[in-house]
């Protein structure tokens, strides 16, 4: 019988868990390859992680599969860890599975940018709570910025998710429009970016009416 209903996509190296509640399996899909779990009668087909090889674990908890290096990644996405450079795992039949780590935290949401005077203030949606905190990335108009780079780097709040993030960037020209991004991060690595979000600064004019300083106006 089909497990998989898709036939526009290639799969490789059907692996059973030794509990036999389990197939692994890998798929090919555009410019990627990315492990995917069903049970044996087709149903609960689910993501697993972008890689290849996938191997289980003695106890079935734990598959370890190729990505850039080894990596580990417990069934439930409780545990992560990396072994290190290497292709083509398979377990020993009498391995244990070494200590993990937390898995790498969601991804922000709906960031938003708001021009200030000469600044621009962030605002994201946290949804992790196993980030260590969080990276700001920074493009912008101004010639030979056209790609991301690390601005600031803040640690996370003792919040339960979903909270509100801010974070303001000062200094800014107002003949430039900045764009962000922010991912969250912990031992076991980083998330997903952010939406994009744009703004550019407001000129030191806009704080000033009729050539007084707003904050010097004083009402009759």
């Amino acid at each position: 019988r089909r497990l998989v209903p898709s036939e526009s996509e290639e799969h490789y190296r059907p692996s059973w868990s030794p509990d036999g509640r389990w197939i692994a399996f890998e798929i090919k899909a555009k410019d990627q390859n990315v492990v995917y779990l069903v049970h044996p009668d087709g149903t609960g087909l689910a993501w697993f992680a972008v890689g290849l090889t996938p191997s289980w674990s003695p106890d079935s908890r734990v598959i370890v599969y190729q990505q850039y290096g080894l990596h580990l990644l417990s069934v439930d996405g409780s545990g992560t860890g990396r072994l290190g450079v290497g292709y083509d795992p398979a377990w020993s039949p009498h391995g244990s599975v070494p200590p993990l780590g937390p898995p790498t935290p969601a991804e922000p949401s709906n960031l938003a940018a708001t021009a200030g005077i000469g600044s621009i203030a962030l605002v994201w949606t946290d949804q992790s709570n196993t980030e260590m905190g969080f990276r700001i990335e920074r493009r912008s108009t101004a010639p030979g910025d056209s790609m991301y780079t690390v601005i600031a780097a803040l640690g996370a709040q003792p919040l339960l998710p979903p909270h509100n993030v801010s974070y303001i960037d000062g200094g800014l020209s107002s003949s430039t429009t900045y764009t962000y991004r922010v991912r969250a991060f912990n031992s076991a690595g980083e998330s997903s970016p952010t939406n994009e979000a744009s703004a550019t600064p407001l000129p030191a004019s806009a704080g000033i009416r009729g050539g007084v300083p707003i904050g010097q106006l004083r009402n009759p």
